[in-house]
């Protein structure tokens, strides 16, 4: 195989790893609802075990195939993948105040008020929390403009 071929076999390889150990997690540590978020059609665990057999075949026949064509692995930055999603919620956050929101409908006076005092606190939040994860410093700061408008200055 040739460079370009590997690398591509490696990311699709590890891609099957990750959702193999998504799957692990799921199984050993079922997801716990939030306030906003319900975990439905969570997996079956087998009692028989075959389940186990399963997952521990399919790590076998990666190995095999990572160790008989020498494939390198690739690295997934954890931390900058978390700002990363914390920035863009910080960007969905600002899209969705009282006049994000007028494309659905009327926004309440009285409504319009409140986001517009607790929107930008929960993305100071947020920001504060991209900088506790250390990201560089030129990415630490949300927008927290209108997506439509320049940022404040």
């Amino acid at each position: 195989m040739n460079e370009s071929q590997r690398s591509v076999l490696s990311i699709v390889l590890a891609g099957v790893e990750r959702d193999l150990l998504l799957a692990q997690q799921t199984l050993e540590h079922p997801p716990r609802d939030g306030l906003l978020t319900r975990y439905t059609d969570l997996p079956p665990r087998c009692s028989d075990g075959s389940l186990d057999v399963t997952l521990e075949a399919i790590r076998g026949k990666i190995k095999q195939l990572t160790e008989d064509l020498r494939l390198e692995p690739h690295e997934e930055p954890v931390r900058r993948t978390l700002v990363s999603r914390l920035l863009l919620d910080g960007v969905a956050l600002a899209e969705v105040d009282a006049r994000g929101l007028r494309g659905y409908g009327a926004v309440d006076p009285a409504t319009a008020k409140y986001l517009q005092r607790e929107l930008p606190q929960l993305r100071e939040l947020l920001d504060r929390l991209v900088e506790l994860l250390g990201a560089s410093s030129h990415v630490t700061r949300l927008n927290t403009g209108h997506p439509h408008e320049p940022p404040a200055q």
